[in-house]
């Protein structure tokens, strides 16, 4: 009988190591999995965090580009800015480099080179083209002009000596450049001046 409550208890013993083990193994293995849990969250929010800071990095770069691409959009250097362009600030008179205006040694009056006269309300051009004295021979051109893009360009019929062209203007700070090309050649003493100067105002 001694040997059989033994026996039983032994028995029961075991079976509550049994239970025990099982047991703290049960909680060990949800334990894990909380943490695998906890674990996965935390890398899905770092990777939707991280996909976002892509995302914003990635229009900040696209709107710097955009930006780059403005600012490095060709323009003529010393061209006025059409939007900036002050039209009524060119009207005037307006010299070219070789223009000369003075007194001979008999106190007359002198003068040669070439004179432009802009009144850009009215989009009208005045071309005068002087020789040196003695000869002192005038070309004279009269037109209207058509404004775009910081340019200007005009055509002509008669200088007053039968030539006849085309021209263009570049407005640019405090200057003006002309270029004219005359197509229409009278075979005359004189001409209004062909090719490019540059005029600054008086």
């Amino acid at each position: 009988m001694k040997k059989s409550i033994c026996l039983l208890t032994v028995l029961l013993c075991f079976v509550a190591i049994f239970l025990m083990t099982s047991c703290f193994k049960r909680n060990e293995t949800g334990a894990d999995l909380n943490a695998e849990s906890v674990n996965l969250q935390d890398i899905s929010e770092q990777k939707i965090e991280k996909n976002e800071e892509e995302k914003q990095e990635e229009i900040e770069q696209t709107n710097n580009n955009e930006a780059d691409k403005l600012s490095d959009s060709p323009q003529s250097e010393g061209v006025a800015d059409t939007k900036e362009l002050d039209l009524n600030s060119y009207s005037g008179h307006w010299y070219s480099e070789d223009y000369f205006i003075g007194l001979d040694e008999a106190g007359s009056t002198v003068f040669y080179g070439t004179e432009i006269i802009l009144n850009m309300e009215e989009a009208k051009i005045q071309i005068i083209t002087t020789s040196i004295p003695p000869a002192s021979r005038i070309a004279y051109v009269e037109t209207q002009i058509k404004i775009a893009d910081s340019k200007a360009t005009f055509t002509f019929d008669d200088d007053a000596w039968g030539n006849g062209g085309e021209g263009t203007i570049i407005f640019k700070e405090n200057e003006i450049v002309v270029n004219i090309d005359i197509k229409n050649y009278a075979n005359s003493n004189w001409s209004i001046f062909s090719g490019e100067k540059v005029f600054t105002k008086d």
